[in-house]
C-alpha cells in the first residue's frame, strides 16, 4: 500500500510541475514548451529596370499636341560581330523612343525603330548611294512632315578618304567603305527627300565618334594609336540640324550609373528639366545643356572617364517642345 501511495505522490508531482511550467495542461497529461513566434525576415529589394534610369525615365515630358506627320528613326546597335559591344546602346535608343513619342508627340506607328541594324537595315530606311527612297521616304508627307534621326552606336573612319560612317552590327569597321553606311549618304539622301517631299525640318543626333576608337580601343585593325578626324559632313538643307556626341578624334563615352551613354544623358535631361519649366525648347536649348563645360558632357567626361568629349551642333536651331499658349 504505501508502495502504491509514491508512486501516485510522484505522478501529481510531476503533473503539478508541467503545470507550473508551461502555464497549461491538457487532459492531464504533460505539456510540451510553447513554440516561439516565428519573425519573418523583410524580402531584399532589388531595383527594377527604369530605377536605374534614373534622371530621364522618370517624370518624362509630356507634349501638349500630338504630331501626327512626323517621322522618326531610331538605331540602337550593341551587338556586333567584329567589334566590341556598345554596352549602353538600347538602352539609349529604347528612352530616346519614350521621350520622342510622350515629349515630342510623335505617334508610335511613325516611328522607325531598330536594334542592331545591319547594312542591309539602314540601306532599307535611308536608301542607298543611287536610290534614296527607302522606307522613310515612303513615311513623310509632302510639306507636312519633319523628320527626327537618332543613332545610337559605333562610328568608323574610312583611313583612306576620312569619310565618316555609321558601323552597321554586321559590318568590319577595317572595311567600313565597303559594308558600312557613309554619313554622306545619310545626308545627301535626307536632303534629297526633303527637295521633293519640302519636309518642315531634319534633325540628326548621332551619339556615336567617327575617329576608330572606341570605349574599349580601335576599332580598326592595325591602325595607328593616333585617331582619325573625319572630314566633316553637313546637310544643304537650311531646315536641318545635326548634333553630335564628340568632335573630331576624341571617343564617346558612359555613364556607367546610369545605364546609358554619357551624351544621350544629358541630350535627354536637358529635354527633361527645360521642358518642366513649361517653356519652350529648341535643339540649341539642349545642345547647350548637354555642352555644358560646367556641368554637363565636357565637365563629366573628363570627371568618370578622364577624356575630352565635346559634342558638336551644325544648321539651325528648332522647337523640339512648345508648351500650351
Amino acid at each position: 500500500m504505501a508502495k502504491y501511495l509514491i508512486i501516485c505522490l510522484l505522478v501529481l508531482s510531476g503533473i503539478s510541475f508541467a503545470q507550473t511550467s508551461t502555464g497549461r495542461s491538457t487532459s492531464g497529461s504533460l505539456s510540451a514548451p510553447a513554440a516561439k513566434p516565428v519573425v519573418k525576415q523583410p524580402e531584399a529589394v532589388v531595383p527594377d529596370a527604369a530605377s536605374l534610369e534614373l534622371g530621364i525615365a522618370d517624370s518624362i515630358p509630356v507634349a501638349p499636341r500630338e504630331m501626327p506627320n512626323a517621322v522618326a528613326v531610331i538605331i540602337g546597335n550593341k551587338d556586333y560581330k567584329n567589334a566590341p559591344e556598345v554596352d549602353y546602346a538600347l538602352n539609349d535608343a529604347s528612352i530616346m523612343k519614350k521621350y520622342v513619342v510622350t515629349a515630342m508627340g510623335y505617334r508610335p506607328g511613325n516611328i522607325i525603330y531598330i536594334e542592331d541594324a545591319t547594312q542591309g537595315d539602314l540601306i532599307r530606311i535611308f536608301g542607298s548611294e543611287t536610290n534614296y527612297k527607302g522606307q522613310l521616304y515612303d513615311y513623310v508627307r509632302n510639306g507636312l512632315s519633319e523628320v527626327f534621326v537618332y543613332y545610337s552606336g559605333h562610328g568608323a573612319p574610312d583611313p583612306d578618304s576620312k569619310e565618316g560612317y555609321m558601323v552597321p552590327v554586321d559590318c568590319d569597321p577595317s572595311h567600313v567603305a565597303l559594308n558600312g553606311y557613309s554619313l554622306r549618304t545619310l545626308y545627301t539622301n535626307l536632303d534629297k527627300i526633303d527637295q521633293e517631299k519640302h519636309l518642315k525640318h531634319v534633325t540628326v543626333v548621332l551619339d556615336a565618334c567617327f575617329s576608330g576608337a572606341s570605349v574599349h580601343g580601335t576599332l580598326l585593325a592595325n591602325a595607328s594609336p593616333i585617331y582619325i578626324t573625319v572630314d566633316k559632313d553637313v546637310m544643304a538643307s537650311p531646315n536641318s540640324t545635326i548634333i553630335t556626341s564628340a568632335s573630331g578624334d576624341q571617343v564617346s563615352g558612359w555613364y556607367p550609373e546610369q545605364k546609358h551613354s554619357l551624351f544621350t544623358y544629358f541630350f535627354l535631361r536637358g529635354l527633361q528639366e527645360q521642358a518642366s519649366r513649361n517653356q519652350i525648347v529648341t535643339a540649341r536649348d539642349i545642345f547647350n545643356f548637354a555642352d555644358d563645360a560646367d556641368d554637363g558632357v565636357p565637365y563629366w567626361s573628363r570627371r568618370l572617364n578622364n577624356r575630352t568629349q565635346t559634342p558638336t551642333f551644325t544648321g539651325s536651331n528648332y522647337v523640339i517642345f512648345e508648351p500650351n499658349k
